[in-house]
């Protein structure tokens, strides 16, 4: 048996053990709450023959799933992730538990509050074990010798993006060994933690005296084919694996944007023309690259015309508001930026929808455009937050091309200084306008200017705070669970308590009311 096999075996017995631990704690702590220490003596003895039967589902759940990919997929999966997946395991225990119950005629000698607690509790307490688990197990793979040492290979304007793009594909056997820059000279400097050497000869003595980069990714949207045939060539010459990130009309093939078709891999571009009728808003069916792609593709065309990012707070607004309502379906294309909302397009059967929100197509927008073809102009805000995201704008996106920045006053605009706005953003000549007043505001503001102003607009409201740090949001894997509205009403309890409680709950009771009507 090789190391490598040998690792994962430990690995996934160690993650075996992990969840056997997790589920005697829980199931100790649930009768505790239950109980107290009173517990008589048959309820115990009822209750450890249940503890073993729980203890051999999860043997069972590991010999047959979690031995084969468990302990790859708690490292290589993010937190969100793993969560769902605690959450599947313990529920096929749970519901194995109580065939059980009732297939013996015990049901009635258990406490239905005892197995609530289990459940609750196993979660919380695997969850975290397994996260302690994942960190210590990346901490052991980092500390060898990564196998797979990269070179990233590059130009200096998409350095930033290539350092991103190779970050995200990372996992315990690799490592980001330098970078090399085709179009300039910064020997010595370092990107992000990635320190940069772009002189051949030093590559190849690198190469062959240490072998310091084992591979290399070519990350060169731009260049002719025969730019790209020569360096490929180069480092076959030196013996070194080479891999070419897929591109076209200067377009990246994102992971979201290739797919499968027949025996064939192929890019998607998309016509965004599918729609979702959710509360009486036509949300537009994509993901945040598809937008992004088709945005930068017809900006010709969009001019003039306006984007809402709309969540589950405004998708109810516009369902109690007729005027609001034409609003947002005025829009070029209204992207679903809740993940309710999301989730609700994909129980209607578009399977393909993802959540489009707007800081996340800020992001992407701006990593795309960081080539100056495309220009962008900011509206609304703070003065302060304005001047703090044009530094940060600056220092994350090299090369991105900010035509203006203005911050109206906070109250209702004359015409004399509304038309004065429309010149000075017109005079700019920017292709993208960012909004930034805050719904309905914003949203109303724009349809109001609709076909006055000559870039496109996007109302992305919090997306100026987040991009100018001066909000912390939430981490991706709080994202991907669909609780980033809880950590934002974490950090603004008072702004926003009123708001999620009584929207969230209204778009349940209008989501079901609009069900029984479409049946």
């Amino acid at each position: 048996m090789n190391d490598r096999n040998r690792e994962t075996k430990i690995r996934s017995r160690i993650l075996l053990l992990t969840d056997l631990m997790a589920s005697s704690l829980s199931f100790m702590a649930a009768l505790r709450l239950r109980y107290g220490s009173n517990g008589e003596q048959w309820q115990q003895q009822i209750y450890y023959l249940l503890l073993s039967s729980m203890v051999l589902f999860l043997v069972i759940l590991y010999l047959y799933r979690e031995r084969t990919d468990g302990a790859a997929f708690l490292m290589k999966k993010d937190p969100a992730d793993n969560l769902v997946r605690v959450v599947k395991n313990q529920t096929i225990v749970i519901i194995g538990i109580i065939g059980v119950l009732y297939l013996s005629h015990t049901a009635a000698r258990i406490s239905r509050l005892v197995l609530g607690y289990y459940y609750i509790i196993s979660i919380l307490v695997d969850y975290i074990l397994r996260m302690l688990c994942r960190r210590e197990m990346i901490r052991y793979a980092r500390a060898k010798a990564a196998s797979r040492r990269v070179l990233i290979v590059t130009v200096s304007y998409l350095s930033k993006i290539a350092v991103q793009h190779m970050q995200s594909a990372l996992n315990e056997d690799m490592e980001i060994a330098g970078m090399a820059l085709l179009d300039c000279s910064r020997q010595g400097d370092v990107l992000s933690g990635v320190p940069i050497t772009d002189d051949r000869q030093t590559l190849s003595a690198m190469r062959a005296e240490s072998h310091a980069f084992t591979e290399a990714f070519v990350y060169l949207p731009y260049s002719k084919p025969e730019e790209l045939n020569e360096v490929m060539h180069w480092f076959e010459k030196i013996g070194v694996d080479a891999y070419l990130a897929l591109s076209s009309y200067e377009d990246d093939y994102t992971e979201n944007l290739i797919e499968p078709f027949g025996v064939y891999r192929a890019a998607l571009y998309p016509a965004l023309r599918t729609r979702c009728r959710i509360l009486g808003v036509n949300f537009t069916v994509a993901n945040v690259d598809s937008a992004v792609m088709y945005i930068r593709k017809h900006i010709g065309q969009l001019r003039g015309k306006y984007l809402c990012f709309c969540n589950v707070h405004t998708t109810v607004m516009s369902r109690e508001n007729e005027d609001y309502r034409k609003v947002q379906n005025g829009a070029a294309f209204t992207f679903a930026d809740g993940m309710p909302v999301a989730r609700t397009q994909q129980r209607r059967g578009f399977g393909k929808a993802r959540r489009v929100a707007g800081p996340d197509f800020m992001d992407k927008m701006f990593l795309d455009t960081m080539d100056g073809k495309l220009t962008h102009y900011f509206y609304g805000s703070t003065p302060e937050t304005l001047e703090q995201l044009h530094k940060k704008l600056k220092e994350n996106y090299p090369g991105i091309v900010i035509k203006g920045m203005y911050s109206p006053p906070f109250r209702e605009l004359t015409p004399e200084e509304d038309a004065a706005d429309i010149e000075r953003i017109n005079a700019s000549g920017a292709d993208i306008i960012w909004i930034g007043l805050g719904a309905p505001k914003q949203e109303n503001w724009m349809a109001r200017h609709e076909g006055k102003l000559c870039g496109v607009m996007a109302g992305v409201g919090a997306g100026f705070n987040f991009h100018a740090g001066t909000v912390q949001r939430a981490p991706k894997w709080i994202q991907r669970i669909g609780l980033e509205w809880l950590y934002r009403l974490m950090q603004e309890p008072a702004k926003l308590f009123r708001r999620y409680f009584v929207t969230n709950t209204k778009f349940i009771m209008y989501s079901l009311l609009d069900k029984k009507n479409r049946e």
